[in-house]
């Protein structure tokens, strides 16, 4: 049995913009897990200066072995899930069993696509049942 500890890594990614008249994608900055094995991930979506969110845009999470992200791979969420962003808002999803080391949030919007993205990801070191129940 294993508990989430109270050592979380945060990793910040405060500005992933789409403002297009054509479809586009736009990749964020790779995190670090470092030796985490959980994650939970919150996306803010708000408006990219004064242009109100717009259009819609997908997210996609990507995991992957080295920053470059060359062959990056999908992945899951295990708890939640992440709609369109069609409007201003928060969501969030938890992501178990870690399997690479990196993970970055892939945006692809239409062609009136407009939103400006902040993600957080909360990443959990686990820790043995034993330490969350020695006072």
């Amino acid at each position: 049995m294993s508990t989430m500890s109270g050592k979380i890594k945060i990793v910040n990614d405060a500005q992933i913009r789409i403002n297009q008249t054509a479809a586009a994608t736009v990749a964020g900055a790779a995190a670090n897990k470092g030796t985490a094995t959980d994650m939970i991930l919150n996306i803010i979506a708000g408006p990219d200066g004064a242009n109100a969110v717009g259009g819609t845009t997908t997210i996609t999470i990507q995991g992957a072995n080295a920053t470059s992200f060359a062959s990056p791979t999908t992945v899951t969420p295990d708890k939640g899930s992440f709609a369109n962003i069609t409007a201003s808002g928060q969501q969030s999803a938890h992501f178990a069993q870690l399997q690479y080391q990196y993970y970055r949030v892939l945006l692809s919007g239409n062609a009136t696509a407009t939103v400006n993205v902040y993600d957080a990801f909360l990443f959990h070191p686990v820790e043995d049942s034993f330490d969350a129940t020695v006072q």
